[in-house]
């Protein structure tokens, strides 16, 4: 019993003591997380009078002051649609719409695009989310949920 005793003693005492501090680790690697609800009024509207072309669609600038300079120069930006029921699609996202009309079935696709900027006169850095009609007819995205992920180190 004696022997169990110190044994455990030897033991505790071997493991419990600390070495000198080893060197410093590389960087971490950073994440910005962050949902966003885009209701109907913040919807913005492009359009050209421009002869010739046909241009139209949505769009919604979101502020994210976690988008720097340099994560804008290294890191990475991925937005995602909450498309309903616990399912988040990547963008670019092409949703296939229909619909039956007076004078028939009526089918088109809603393409939902994003980019990321970053302005060095006012620092501030953002993500751009726009919506395109394969019509160019300007069908409203109405209340729409995005998660944005931002990785960098």
């Amino acid at each position: 019993m004696k022997k169990l005793l110190l044994l455990s003693l030897f033991l505790s005492l071997l493991f419990a003591c600390e070495g000198p501090r080893g060197p410093e680790g590389p960087p971490g690697t950073y994440m910005y997380a962050a949902s966003f609800t885009v209701k109907e009024g913040d919807w913005n509207i492009y359009e050209t009078s421009e002869p010739g072309r046909l241009e139209a669609y949505y769009y919604v600038n979101i502020e994210i002051p976690a988008l720097t300079q340099y994560v804008f120069n290294n890191g990475i930006v991925l937005v995602y649609l909450q498309t309903g029921n616990g399912v988040k699609e990547l963008l670019p996202s092409i949703l296939n719409q229909g619909e039956n009309l007076d004078t028939g079935e009526y089918f088109w696709t809603q393409t939902y695009i994003s980019d990321y900027y970053y302005n060095s006169s006012t620092r501030k850095g953002g993500v751009g989310i726009y919506v395109v009609d394969s019509d160019f007819f300007l069908d409203f995205p109405g209340e729409q949920t995005f998660d944005i992920r931002i990785v960098w180190d």
